[in-house]
C-alpha cells in the first residue's frame, strides 16, 4: 500500500509538471510568425507596427498620466459611494443609524427601512429582506423610553440586509483605473456615469462627459491617428524630411562657423556681445514686464531672490519630487481606512503637502506676477 501511495503522488507530480510544460509549449505558436519572411504584405504589416511603436510610446506616456490623474480624482468624487439599496417591495435607505460609532459600520452602508415605536424590539414581516423576509426594528440610539421623535434625535430602523455595491467603483486605485479604463473602451459607460449622478447629483456627469470626450475622442484616436500615417507612408515621409532637415542644419552650421570666424578676424566686441545675449537667454526668463502684484518691481531684491529660486534646477526637481510623493499618498488614502494612526499620518501629509504647494505658488506668484505677460 505504501508503494502504490508512492507511485500515485510520483505521478500526480509528474502530471503537474507536465502540465506545465504544456503551458510552455504553446509559446511555440509564436514561431507562424516566421511566415511574415516569405509572405511580404505580412512582413510589411509587422515592420509598420514596429516602426510606429516609437511614436506611439510618448502618446502612451499622456494616456498613462490621464488615466491615472482621473483615477485619483473618481476616488474624491465617488470613493466608497457606489452601493445601493435596490429592494424590491421596500423603500430601503442606506445609512449609518443615529448614535453608531462611523468607524463601526461598513464603508459600503447597511440598508434599512423605517418603522413604529410600537415595533421596537419586534420582527417585521418586509419583503425583500435578506433575514428570511424578516426584519428587527430597533431604536438608534438605545434609549429606556420606547419613542422615535426626530427632534430628540431618536430614530427607529429595521435591518433588511446589505446594500449592492457595483462592481464598477472608485473605492481604490486599482479598481478607479479599472473603472476608467471601461469609460474609455465605451464598454456600458453610461450606466458608470448613471450611478455616480445618482449617487453624488446630476453635475457629476461633468466628470464623466471630460473623461469620455478627452479619453476616447482624442486620445485613443491619436493612437489611429498614429497607425493610419504610418501605414500610408507617412513615416517613410518623415524619414526623408529629418534627413533633409539634418543636412540642412549642417549647412547652416558651416556658414554660421565660417561668419563667426570672419567676426573674428574684423573684431571680437560684436561676438562677445552676443556671446553675453546668449548667455543670459540660457542663464533664465527675465520677469521684467512692470511690478508684480502692484507691490514688487523688477528691481525688487525679494522678487530678484524668488526668480533665482522658482527658475533653479534643484528647486524645480523638489517640486517634481513633491508632486510624485504626493500622487502616490493620494493613490494610498481612502475615504474607509480603520488603522486610526496611518490615516492621520496621511492628514498630516496631506496639510503639509498643502502648505508646501502653496508656498510655491506663492513664490511663483512674486517672481512671476499673477497675470500679464510672463506670469
Amino acid at each position: 500500500r505504501v508503494g502504490d501511495a508512492f507511485e500515485q503522488q510520483q505521478q500526480v507530480g509528474d502530471s503537474a509538471i507536465g502540465g506545465s510544460l504544456s503551458v510552455l509549449r504553446t509559446f511555440r505558436l509564436m514561431r507562424v510568425f516566421k511566415l511574415a519572411r516569405s509572405w511580404k504584405e505580412l512582413n510589411r504589416i509587422i515592420n509598420t507596427i514596429f516602426k510606429s511603436l516609437a511614436s506611439i510610446a510618448y502618446l502612451s506616456l499622456i494616456l498613462l498620466l490621464f488615466i491615472f490623474i482621473f483615477a485619483l480624482l473618481g476616488m474624491q468624487f465617488f470613493g466608497y459611494k457606489f452601493y445601493f439599496c435596490d429592494y424590491t417591495g421596500v423603500d430601503a435607505e442606506a445609512l449609518c443609524p443615529p448614535g453608531v460609532d462611523p468607524s463601526l459600520c461598513p464603508g459600503h452602508r447597511d440598508c434599512y427601512v423605517r418603522c413604529d415605536a410600537s415595533d421596537i424590539g419586534k420582527w417585521l414581516d418586509v419583503e425583500g429582506s435578506k433575514y428570511n423576509e424578516l426584519a428587527q426594528c430597533l431604536q438608534y440610539p438605545p434609549s429606556d423610553v420606547a419613542t422615535c421623535w426626530l427632534e430628540d434625535g431618536v430614530e427607529c430602523w429595521a435591518k433588511v440586509g446589505w446594500s449592492h455595491v457595483a462592481r464598477h467603483n472608485f473605492d481604490n486605485i486599482y479598481w478607479s483605473v479599472i473603472t476608467i479604463f471601461q469609460i474609455l473602451t465605451g464598454e456600458n459607460w453610461n450606466e458608470v456615469m448613471y450611478d455616480g449622478m445618482r449617487s453624488t447629483g446630476p453635475l457629476s456627469c461633468i466628470y464623466f462627459l471630460l473623461l469620455f470626450i478627452l479619453g476616447n475622442y482624442i486620445i485613443l484616436n491619436l493612437f489611429l491617428a498614429i497607425l493610419l500615417d504610418n501605414f500610408g507612408g507617412g513615416g517613410e515621409e518623415e524619414e526623408e524630411e529629418e534627413e533633409d532637415g539634418e543636412e540642412n542644419e549642417k549647412e547652416k552650421e558651416k556658414v554660421a562657423d565660417e561668419g563667426s570666424a570672419g567676426q573674428e578676424k574684423l573684431g571680437g566686441g560684436d561676438a562677445a556681445d552676443a556671446s553675453t545675449d546668449s548667455s543670459s537667454e540660457e542663464d533664465g526668463p527675465e520677469y521684467s514686464q512692470g511690478n508684480s502684484l502692484w507691490l514688487f518691481p523688477p528691481g525688487n531684491k525679494l522678487r530678484q531672490l524668488m526668480i533665482r529660486t522658482v527658475t533653479h534646477k534643484r528647486f524645480e526637481a523638489f517640486i517634481i519630487s513633491l508632486i510624485v510623493i504626493s500622487s502616490i499618498l493620494l493613490a494610498i488614502d481612502s475615504p474607509h481606512i480603520k488603522d486610526k494612526g496611518f490615516k492621520d499620518a496621511l492628514a498630516g501629509l496631506d496639510t503639509l503637502f498643502v502648505v508646501l504647494f502653496t508656498i510655491e505658488a506663492a513664490m511663483k506668484i512674486i517672481a512671476m506676477g499673477a497675470w500679464g505677460q510672463g506670469a
